[in-house]
């Protein structure tokens, strides 16, 4: 098989870091991934390819399907396992592994649903992005990872997505998708029943989400994003709903000042890390608890269907 390279060690696209350093990051294992800023946002540039949580401990490499499909803890796998395909597609992780929250190196995360969401509306929205995420070149042209046709692929983001496929969605641990589909785990979600995953294809230029109904047999690819970065946490639009009490020992009461419902609300914490999904009801409030949240300062975050994207800080004492 040809390897072929897609990133540099570093990849400016001219975007302000806002006070962060989007430099090279070494995870617990010795790999060093090339970073790129986009918009706000500073992100690896690879998979992930650690065997070890970011605390020293072991995740299990899991060959054996049957063993795969009902693993009980976090596990880790290469396409059809085989370790040429580290290098160039990273790992496959099963969901357990992601809800460990370690997976990342220190300072880093599992991007969650809003932090995709603004990487996506920054490169032009779901129908477009994708194109603009994916490597470029084929297989068939000798080039490149993808299969044909790679619509669309330009890479101008730096992100340099990789087919790297997935595990577990035919027959028991079985594999597919390599060269066609580059498929990544969102960091929040159901666990009991669904999780969200982000997809993106040779056919076209869309980038795709979609809830995934068994989540713990399945194993897909893993992007860290630097904590902090891009995540709205300075206020904006905050005359847009109202925060009531804060700052709050306990429950505060959400309350829409426009018409338009929320597409999503978030509760982050100081790191910009994403703490709890929050719903709204009819009356177009929302009621949360924070009594089981140590003291300091959280932000609520709340995206409208029109893409306003609105953050307001919360504070716990």
């Amino acid at each position: 098989m040809k390897i072929f390279s897609t990133t540099a060690i570093c990849i400016s696209l001219g975007f302000t870091s806002h006070g962060q350093d989007c430099t090279p990051v070494t995870d617990i294992d010795g790999n060093m991934y090339p970073v790129v800023q986009i918009g706000t946002q500073c992100w690896m540039a690879e998979n992930l390819r650690t065997s070890h949580y970011r605390d020293g401990s072991e995740i299990p490499n899991i060959t054996d399907g049957f063993e795969w499909d009902g693993y009980a803890t976090g596990a880790w796998c290469n396409y059809d396992n085989d370790p040429a395909n580290d290098a160039v597609y990273g790992k496959l992780y099963n969901w357990r592994a992601v809800l460990t929250g370690l997976l990342c190196p220190l300072g880093w995360h599992v991007a969650n649903e809003t932090e995709w969401g603004i990487l996506i509306d920054y490169l032009g929205g779901g129908q477009e992005a994708g194109g603009k995420m994916k490597s470029i070149g084929t297989m068939d042209d000798g080039n490149g990872l993808w299969n044909a046709p790679n619509a669309g692929a330009t890479n101008e983001s730096g992100f340099s997505a990789v087919p790297g496929g997935r595990r577990g969605m035919i027959g028991l641990g079985g594999f597919d998708g390599l060269g066609s589909r580059a498929l990544f785990w969102n960091a929040i979600g159901n666990a009991q029943f669904s999780q969200w995953v982000w997809g993106l294809s040779s056919e076209n230029t869309n980038t795709s989400g979609g809830a995934m109904p068994n989540p713990f047999s399945l194993g897909n690819c893993v992007r860290c994003m630097q904590d902090g970065s891009g995540t709205g946490m300075t206020e904006q639009g905050s005359e847009l709903f109202t925060l009531v009490p804060n700052p709050t020992c306990g429950i505060v009461t959400l309350s829409f000042t426009r018409g338009s419902q929320p597409q999503r609300t978030t509760l982050l914490d100081a790191t910009g890390r994403m703490v709890e999904v929050l719903r709204t009801n009819t009356s177009n409030t929302i009621t949360f608890d924070l009594s089981g949240f140590e003291d300091g300062l959280y932000m609520v975050q709340v995206l409208f269907a029109d893409g306003t994207l609105t953050t307001q800080r919360v504070i716990k004492e």
